[in-house]
């Protein structure tokens, strides 16, 4: 589970000079994540501050926050499934700062912030890849926020679903910009 912290620093006459918002983490689930991280050479607080650049108009957080076991040549494929998109975001843990796909290519997909529940419901009956992590979170309360480590997607699905997935990310991409 995770929790928003909202942190102000306010002038001597209450105005606020800076707003930082994170995610705080309960202490073994901060446990399993910076294991999670560590191949990557990463930390939850650094990652945890990537993502604070990445998101700093965040208007509502993620009901949940999907960490895989590595990174995975499905971005397209993830994208594909985006009803909407506010649904879900998409990021990775080896690419940090702004980046931009069409010059500096597609970035593999290890990190999901899920909006929703029923986001996750949907993109679990839609595709192999969320099985895991909705099979965790089925049964968790929607007040709460959740953090989730799933197995990874049987791997032949994964070579299957990876071929082709750069042309349709940028496929996607295009359509989301419009001509």
């Amino acid at each position: 589970m995770f929790r928003p912290l909202l942190t102000l620093v306010r002038d001597e006459e209450g105005r606020v000079l800076e707003k930082t918002v994170t995610m705080e983490l309960e202490p073994d689930g901060l446990e399993a994540f910076d294991a999670r991280l560590e191949p990557f050479a990463l930390s939850w607080a650094m990652l945890g501050a990537r993502l604070n650049e990445s998101f700093p108009g965040l208007k509502a957080w993620p009901w949940a926050v999907v960490g895989f076991q590595r990174e995975f040549r499905l971005m397209g494929h993830a994208c594909s499934l985006r009803k909407r998109p506010t649904d879900f975001s998409l990021s990775s843990y080896s690419i940090s700062g702004a980046t931009d796909p069409l010059r500096h290519g597609v970035p593999p997909l290890s990190l999901v912030f899920v909006r929703r529940k029923e986001v996750l419901e949907d993109l679990a009956a839609r595709s192999l890849l969320f099985d895991a992590a909705w099979s965790l979170l089925k049964e968790a309360e929607e007040k709460m926020r959740w953090l989730v480590l799933p197995d990874n997607p049987p791997e032949d699905w994964v070579t299957r679903t990876s071929v082709g997935d750069d042309a349709l990310f940028r496929q996607v991409l295009g359509e989301a910009q419009g001509p």
